[in-house]
C-alpha cells in the first residue's frame, strides 16, 4: 500500500514537472517584468538630434558691380528710372538728366540712375550710377547733364567733363565743352554704354 502511494507521489511529482518545465519554456518570451511594462507604456521620444543647416557659402553670393560709391564716403541723393519706348527725350532726375535716343533699338529696356556724392581724388564731386551696369547703347544716346555750378565747388566751372569710371581709369565721353549760363552749366555726351560716370576734372 505504502508503495503505491510513492508510486502514485512520484508519477504526480513527475507530471507536475513536465507542466512546470512546458511552462517555463513557453513563457520566457512573454515574461514582461515591471520595468519593461513600464517603459512600454511611456510616451516615445524620437532623441535624433535634428539635421544642422548647411554652412552659409559667403562666395556664392553675387559680386557687386563696380560702384562708384567705393572710391570713398559718398551720399545718395536721388534715383530714378525710365522704361525706353520709341526715339526720343528722357527725363531723368528731374530734368537733370536728359537721354535722347536715335531710334527704338532699346525699346522696352528699364534704365536706372542713381545720384549721388562721390569722395573722387579727394574731392566731391557728383557721381551718377547707371542700370543695367555695362549695357551697351547702340547708336549713342545723346546725354545732357545739367546742374547748378556751385555743386561743382570750383572757380572754374567750364574745366570739368564727364567722365566714365573704367577699371583702367576715369575716362572722358566724347563730349563737346560744356555752357555756361549765369549759375548753370550744361553738359553734352554721348552715352554709349550704361558706365558708371562723375562730374569732374580729367
Amino acid at each position: 500500500m505504502q508503495k503505491q502511494r510513492i508510486a502514485h507521489s512520484t508519477e504526480t511529482a513527475k507530471k507536475a514537472l513536465v507542466f512546470l518545465c512546458s511552462t517555463l519554456i513557453i513563457l520566457p518570451g512573454c515574461l514582461v517584468t515591471e520595468d519593461d511594462a513600464d517603459a512600454q507604456s511611456a510616451p516615445q521620444t524620437d532623441t535624433a538630434t535634428a539635421p544642422e543647416p548647411p554652412p552659409s557659402d559667403a562666395a556664392a553670393a553675387p559680386d557687386a558691380e563696380m560702384d562708384i560709391r567705393l572710391d570713398g564716403t559718398s551720399e545718395t541723393l536721388i534715383q530714378d528710372e525710365i522704361i525706353v519706348g520709341d526715339a526720343g527725350s528722357y527725363s531723368l532726375l528731374d530734368g537733370e538728366i536728359i537721354l535722347e535716343f536715335t531710334d527704338d533699338t532699346l525699346r522696352d529696356q528699364r534704365i536706372t540712375v542713381e545720384r549721388s556724392l562721390v569722395d573722387f581724388r579727394g574731392q566731391v564731386v557728383i557721381g551718377y550710377i547707371w542700370g543695367p551696369h555695362g549695357l551697351p547703347i547702340d547708336p549713342p544716346a545723346n546725354l545732357t547733364v545739367t546742374l547748378s555750378t556751385s555743386e561743382l565747388t570750383s572757380e572754374k566751372p567750364d574745366t570739368f567733363r564727364l567722365l566714365y569710371l573704367t577699371d583702367d581709369g576715369p575716362k572722358p565721353l566724347v563730349q563737346t565743352d560744356p555752357t555756361l549760363t549765369e549759375d548753370i552749366i550744361t553738359f553734352r555726351a554721348q552715352l554709349t554704354t550704361l558706365i558708371d560716370t562723375v562730374v569732374a576734372v580729367p
